[in-house]
């Protein structure tokens, strides 16, 4: 436990190689040990050598984590929680394991990650395009509004059959079979005809092989892939509609 700092918050990362690593935090109080013999509260620092290092952040109440840098490969997050928000894209990451009961919202696109260590079941929205997931099981996530899962290799997903908040699903560019979208339709909240919620489920395998027209009938509207630039509107719209908590 670093030096002032007490508690059992911890967020440890593993950086490799020379770079600019980035990591912000809101807490009551924190202090970084950087792995290089130094440590401080700075957001931003500089590594010159190619040594593997093993970051630890120890704090207080730690509500929202973001990090940066391509050089980081593992991260683990132990006993924070109050967290609820953490985002970890654009890094070099393979390894996520996160211990925070009370996530709310995780954004980890643009890494390398095949599985997902989660404790928490009540995710309002998660955005993990662009890894190396095969299955994702997201079945106790009940307060699931928005997923965004696109370009990964995707062969299961399991969504909450209990789910009645989920408004937004993309899970394009994957290699999900017609059984498996059948499925996933099946499990999808019914809402009133033509609200047009929205599920993109093209450049699939099973795509061209399934007709979701009644899916019309049941409140969604059926997308080609949508740009990133959405994901954020999406979740500044449900969030004004009350979908998803404020911060």
């Amino acid at each position: 436990m670093s030096k002032g700092i007490t508690g059992s918050e911890r967020v440890e990362l593993i950086v490799q190689g020379r770079e600019v690593i980035e990591i912000g935090l809101t807490a009551t109080d924190y202090l970084i040990n950087w792995g290089d013999g130094s440590s401080s509260r700075d957001r931003f620092h500089v590594y010159l050598s190619v040594k593997e290092k093993s970051v630890c952040v120890t704090g207080k109440n730690i509500r929202e984590l973001v990090i940066r840098g391509k050089g980081i490969v593992s991260l683990k997050v132990i006993g924070c929680f109050a967290m609820h928000h953490i985002t970890c894209s654009d890094c070099n990451l393979s390894c996520i394991e996160l211990d925070c009961i009370n996530l709310r919202g995780l954004s980890m696109q643009n890494n390398r990650v095949t599985q997902l260590s989660l404790n928490s079941s009540n995710l309002d929205w998660l955005v993990c395009d662009n890894n190396d997931f095969h299955e994702l099981d997201l079945a106790s996530q009940s307060r699931l509004v928005m997923l965004s899962c696109k370009h990964n290799y995707l062969e299961k997903l399991r969504l909450p059959k209990s789910n009645f908040v989920l408004k937004s699903i993309n899970c394009a560019c994957n290699n999900l079979s017609k059984e498996e979208l059948n499925e996933i339709a099946a499990t999808l909240p019914k809402y009133i005809p033509y609200t047009n919620y929205l599920f993109d489920y093209s450049l699939n395998p099973g795509t061209r092989e399934v007709n979701f027209s009644d899916m019309l009938a049941c409140g969604w509207k059926l997308e080609e892939s949508y740009n990133t630039n959405l994901i954020e509107k999406l979740i500044s719209k449900f969030r004004d509609l009350g979908y998803l908590k404020a911060e």
